[in-house]
């Protein structure tokens, strides 16, 4: 049977919805709550419960209390008990009522005041106060700053400043913790060539500085000539990588950075310090792309998953002592490696998906640092393939 406190749960549940007409202006009220009509046969057996929850109904409907639900009874007679009266209808009558009763006035008058405040500033965020109601209301207090925020980038699109450059009177810190809301705020007033769909980090998406990383290359033949000056070791930005056309037509990228420190000479070759999963900064150096590529990371699940991640950006790209034969060979160095529940690599050839699955299938022994191969193993072996 309907208890006052299952009419509030009931009546929560529709709660977007009232927010949603807020939005749209559509009319909701009357609103009727469902519930289950007392059965005849229950009537008797259930006398006593049935009245007292009809009372306690009645105590804490809109007749009495001056708020709330309101019901509507109908007579029934039984044959054995006599006339009696049942709730055949409850509703709430307008949204005053309603939002009295489930204890959202003062939040749902705050959304009211935001959202006129969205469509004031922005008409085009309309939309999205529609399918995001509950999005407006967790946020409310930071309206104006956000739309700040939201109007800035649609006059300054791909603004190219650090967050903390923005001629805006938002906190730095404001923009950082809210840049999830900020995101989907963006993603749906910017055009598509002012978003970097490509991206989810935040100065990436809508073209701002960052924090780039750096990347780390040595070249293992002549000096590089930068500036009139002989450079063998260099750490560039990552965005001014991309732009370099270094002439050396072989590039070996390495893992690990004693390797990367130590690879013997090679002619007409650099070596890049790949960082691990780091990798990806290298993504839009397309310059890469026409060099003879290498990569050489540790003979373990995680190696050939960035194997296969940086094939995606190069895939001629070559592995080098990724092998069935290294990995034997340097048998007694293997160690425990972690599990990646990565069961299939789309980018590996034949060979490289034999040990890879060798690897999955191991559940310790599994791993073999590339430091672990002997300076002269190295050095013998690039010999014959340089």
């Amino acid at each position: 049977m309907i208890t006052p406190e299952i009419i509030k749960e009931k009546a929560l549940r529709f709660y977007p919805k009232i927010l949603y007409s807020i939005v749209t202006n559509e009319i909701v009220f009357p609103l009727n709550i469902p519930f289950s009509h007392i059965k005849p046969s229950q009537t008797l057996e259930k006398y006593k419960q049935i009245q007292k929850t009809i009372q306690i109904l009645k105590e804490n409907s809109k007749d009495f209390l001056g708020f709330g639900y309101s019901i509507e009874f109908s007579i029934i007679n039984d044959r054995k008990i006599g006339r009696q009266i049942r709730p055949e209808k409850i509703y709430f009558d307008s949204i005053e009522n309603y939002l009295l009763f489930v204890g959202k006035e003062e939040e749902c008058g705050n959304f009211h005041k935001d959202i006129s405040v969205i469509k004031n500033a922005i008409p085009e965020l309309y939309e999205w106060s529609k399918n995001n109601t509950m999005k407006v209301i967790e946020n409310h207090g930071k309206w104006n700053k956000l739309l700040e925020v939201v109007q800035y980038f649609q006059k300054n699109p791909k603004p190219k400043l650090y967050i903390r450059e923005l001629p805006i009177e938002v906190h730095t810190k404001f923009v950082e913790e809210n840049s999830h809301l900020l995101k989907s705020l963006l993603d749906f007033v910017l055009d598509g060539e002012s978003v970097n769909q490509n991206e989810n980090q935040f100065e990436k998406r809508y073209y701002l500085k960052y924090d780039e990383p750096l990347v780390r290359l040595r070249s293992l033949d002549a000096p590089l000539r930068i500036h009139s000056n002989e450079i063998y070791d260099l750490s560039l930005l990552e965005s001014e990588f991309a732009k370099l056309n270094i002439p050396h037509s072989k590039v070996i990228i390495v893992e690990n950075k004693t390797i990367f420190l130590t690879l013997p000479r090679i002619p007409d070759c650099i070596a890049i310090f790949g960082r691990g999963f780091g990798v990806q900064s290298l993504q839009n150096a397309k310059w890469l792309g026409d060099k003879k590529l290498f990569y050489w990371g540790d003979i373990d699940e995680h190696g050939f998953l960035i194997l296969s991640q940086i094939r995606t950006y190069f895939p001629s790209i070559r592995s080098l002592f990724m092998d069935r034969e290294t990995f034997d060979r340097f048998q007694d160095f293997v160690v425990d490696g972690s599990k990646t529940n990565n069961m299939v690599l789309n980018n590996l050839t034949h060979e490289e998906s034999v040990i890879f699955y060798r690897l999955v299938k191991l559940n310790s022994k599994n791993r073999l640092e590339q430091e672990h191969l002997t300076h002269q193993y190295i050095k013998d072996n690039l010999e014959q393939i340089f």
